[in-house]
């Protein structure tokens, strides 16, 4: 069923490529009017229908002219979806106080900076959908080779949690969804690059891409299920959340995935894109 986002303002981050590329055209064919940012706007073209603008995630002072140009001339977003984001390769060896507060910066303190500038507009009209790109490697799983990503990403799951239960009540939803190894142009580049430093064939290292992000993460009896991840977050299906409790599940029935454990207001759910595990932290209402 299309239209479901029909005339809701969204803006997603890292639109040019990967998994924001994917949200930003899904959104456009529900309907929304789509603000896709990235920091190169020629990876932006294709985008038919959609706002196209270029943003540093890493300056707060674009951020804020940004939201203000679009407040002004768009309308107020009532979806947000950041999606930029690093992957530094390698443990705590590896990691340099430089690549330590990059990954930090364009991980975590970009969603700080958009969710500042955006949610006032939010609550101004009671109400607003926040998602968050996180990842399986977190505080979900520890992955070998992933220190510092692994670090900014539970972070990440912890700002979600946080504005979700700040916002519950003002009419604001805040997600994260944590995804394996997802097919993308970023993913090919890291894969070619750690071939190359290592000289090692590049379908050995794509091996161990999959099969380190999926192994702890398999679906019940290591079946697949191939469901797409609905984003659209619309007023249909709205479900009040704010009683239940917070767990990490296990794995469960395709129609029993939800769960809860003395959170209030958040449940993770389980589900798949591209035969990869995803983990969901959610406070719908």
């Amino acid at each position: 069923m299309a239209g479901r986002l029909k005339g809701k303002i969204a803006l997603v981050t890292a639109a040019g490529q990967g998994i924001g590329r994917a949200i930003a055209d899904a959104f456009l064919a529900e309907g929304a009017n789509v603000v896709a940012t990235d920091l190169d706007t020629g990876k932006l073209k294709g985008l038919r229908g959609a706002v196209r603008e270029k943003l540093d995630v890493r300056s707060t002072e674009a951020v804020e002219a940004l939201a203000k140009d679009i407040g002004r001339n768009v309308g107020p977003v009532a979806v947000l979806v950041n999606c930029a984001g690093f992957v530094h390769h390698g443990c705590v060896l590896d990691c340099s106080e430089e690549d330590w507060d990059f990954s930090f910066d364009l991980n975590v303190k970009s969603m700080h900076r958009t969710i500042r500038a955006f949610l006032p507009a939010m609550l101004k009209r009671k109400r607003g959908s926040i998602v968050n790109i996180a990842s399986g490697a977190s505080s979900v799983r520890g992955i070998p080779n992933r220190y510092v990503y692994g670090a900014t990403k539970a972070a990440v799951i912890g700002l979600t949690k946080a504005v979700a239960a700040d916002f519950i009540k003002r009419g604001i939803r805040a997600n994260a969804i944590c995804p394996g190894t997802i097919q993308s142009p970023s993913l090919d580049q890291r894969i070619a690059a750690l071939a190359k430093s290592t000289q090692q064939p590049l379908a050995a290292v794509r091996r161990s891409f999959v099969d380190w992000s999926t192994a702890a993460l398999r679906c019940k009896g290591g079946k697949r299920r191939r469901k797409a991840i609905d984003l659209t977050k619309s007023d249909a299906k709205r479900k009040s959340t704010s009683r239940r409790k917070l767990r990490q599940s296990p794995p469960l029935p395709p129609r029993q995935r939800w769960g809860g454990d003395g959170g209030g207001g958040f449940r993770y759910q389980r589900s798949v894109l591209s035969g990869c595990s995803n983990w969901f932290v959610t406070a719908d209402h």
